[in-house]
């Protein structure tokens, strides 16, 4: 009679406790290779698809960026003419504004000035 070691050695330990448990139907039938043979090439035929369909929003992304990028070019090309006509205006408006408000004070200062002289104490100019 041969011993358990030398069965572990020949058959393996699920081989052993299948005869020490009174088991002696045949092992289960290891699968075959053609399911995973058939979704295999299905995945390499799904796999370049994904691949382009994932590449199209980067594509138009990209373009949204290229688009976004030229429209605030222009705006800030805008804004500096604007800023131009602004600054022009202002130099050939200040001379104005300052001989307005250098009338305006010596307008009133010669209020201030007529109001208080004795003569015309109480009265105010009309």
């Amino acid at each position: 009679m041969t011993s358990i070691r030398e069965l572990s050695m020949e058959y393996g330990m699920s081989e052993i406790q299948r005869t020490l448990t009174g088991n002696l139907t045949t092992p289960k039938q290891k699968p075959r290779g053609e399911p995973n043979l058939a979704l295999s090439t299905i995945a390499a035929f799904q796999a370049p698809i994904i691949m382009m369909s994932q590449n199209r929003p980067a594509t138009k992304d990209r373009i949204t960026a290229a688009h976004a990028y030229e429209v605030n070019l222009k705006m800030e090309l805008e804004i500096d003419r604007l800023h131009g006509k602004i600054d022009a205006m202002c130099g050939e408006q200040f001379p104005a504004l300052v001989a307005m408000q250098q009338a305006f004070t010596h307008s009133l200062s010669k209020l201030q000035t007529g109001m208080h002289t004795p003569g015309n104490a109480g009265n105010a100019p009309a």
